[in-house]
């Protein structure tokens, strides 16, 4: 399908304002604040931006700033499911003129599917979806001298072997030899053209002097952490058995100190402004946050941002997170020091 020419936002402003008015049409209360939002929101280089995964041949495809506009009005709006978004623009003509469609040509659930397979960059093949998997149960915390210590996370040697292959990577893609992009870049790369940038330009975040801080936080999901058995044991096991959210796995909650089974949310936040430079990451809940941290780093470079100065918690202490920073991408490092490894100074290379 190709991408017909995308129109202005002010020629988007005048739509809504002709639509409205011809048709004697007002802004239900519920929707009030997603119009407010929406008539201000620039997003025309969302067509641009995806623009190399549209054909130059065949049918006219939806202007991919109407629905990505939609999506926005979806979440906006607290609606969940893409079925019942749809019948929403059906229902409600006012609805659809603010996403940027005639109320009597609204896309349909597949058209919207069609679009999250351009929007991210992963086959279907490589995501995973319902079915079997291992049964691991909720880890238990160790314990030294009668007292209750933190949990010990196993990922000795993980960010040593990530940030030397983020090096490697960092090296062909200087030499032309290498051409990866992570699933997220065309969402991250809207992020930053529709709304970093612009509040750049309204004085709210300084690229210029970009001071950042990171951190992770975990998530509960409402799925079952037991799944449904399918064995026949009697006893307890440990076979595969069949769970709705595959992805979620059990993490330590260092702040509430609670084992949480689901996801792990990672962002990166202007220290200035508190606001975000690329949109959170998303993990499973064992992900540890210097893993996170090593991709929210990568994926801020990626997209052109010139940090300066980097601060982070103490679940960031590392010794080749440090190297990652400085070395590498050239970032001046605060993390706090871990309590556990307080004392340890043969790394003093890296400290100031």
């Amino acid at each position: 399908m190709s991408l017909l020419i995308a129109r202005t936002h002010k020629k988007y402003q005048e739509f809504i304002e002709k639509e409205l008015r011809d048709r004697g049409l007002d802004i239900p209360a519920f929707f009030t604040d997603v119009h407010k939002k929406l008539i201000n929101l620039d997003l025309s280089k969302v067509n641009t931006i995806l623009k190399s995964r549209y054909s130059k041949r065949g049918a006219p495809a939806r202007a991919s700033d109407n629905m990505f506009r939609s999506l926005l009005a979806m979440t906006l709006s607290g609606t969940t499911s893409i079925d019942e978004w749809v019948a929403l623009l059906r229902s409600f003509p006012s609805l659809a003129i603010i996403s940027g469609f005639t109320p009597e040509d609204t896309p349909g659930v597949g058209t919207f599917y069609d679009f999250f397979d351009r929007l991210y960059l992963m086959d279907k093949d490589k995501s995973k979806a319902k079915g079997k998997t291992r049964f691991k149960r909720k880890p238990k915390r160790s314990k030294e001298k009668g007292e209750e210590a933190l949990p010990e996370h196993n990922h000795k040697g993980v960010i040593k072997r990530l940030v030397d292959r983020a090096i490697r990577k960092g090296l062909k893609e200087k030499n032309g030899k290498f051409s990866y992009k992570a699933p997220d870049y065309l969402l991250q790369k809207i992020f930053k053209e529709c709304f970093v940038t612009p509040s750049a330009k309204l004085g709210l975040i300084n690229l210029d002097n970009l001071n950042i801080s990171g951190d992770g936080s975990k998530i509960t999901t409402f799925a079952s952490p037991y799944g449904k058995k399918i064995c026949k044991c009697k006893e307890k096991c440990n076979c595969p058995r069949i769970f709705s959210d595959r992805d979620a796995r059990w993490g330590w909650d260092s702040f509430r100190k609670i084992w949480v089974y689901g996801y792990g949310i990672h962002d990166l936040v202007d220290l200035e402004s508190s606001l975000s430079i690329i949109l959170p990451k998303v993990t499973s809940a064992n992900i540890h946050d210097g893993v996170a941290g090593i991709s929210l780093i990568r994926e801020a470079m990626n997209q052109g941002y010139k940090i300066k100065h980097s601060v982070f918690d103490s679940g960031y202490d590392n010794y080749h997170f440090y190297r990652f920073l400085i070395s590498y991408c050239m970032i001046s490092p605060i993390i706090e020091i871990n309590k556990r490894c307080e004392g340890k100074l043969q790394n003093k290379d890296l400290i100031f």
